[in-house]
This record gives C-alpha cells, sequence and structure tokens, in this order.
C-alpha cells in the first residue's frame, strides 16, 4: 500500500473513531470496549 493511502486511511479511521454522530452506536462501542465477552 502506497504512503499516502496509509495516511488517508489513518486519517479516515481517526474521523471514524472520534465520531460521536450516532449517540445509539456511541453507547453501543462503547458498552462493548467495556465488557469482556466471546466472540467467534
Amino acid at each position: 500500500m502506497e504512503d499516502s493511502h496509509r495516511k488517508q486511511l489513518a486519517s479516515l479511521t481517526d474521523e471514524i473513531v472520534a465520531c460521536r454522530m450516532c449517540t445509539r452506536l456511541v453507547d453501543w462501542r462503547e458498552k462493548i470496549g467495556q465488557e469482556k465477552r466471546a466472540s467467534y
């Protein structure tokens, strides 16, 4: 992957992680991040 693509992908990832527009999704994401659960 080209360096410019890596930078764009990293920027997009940061933007997605920081997004708080959908409160329901934010609540779910934070809950899942705190709970330990089995995933297959």
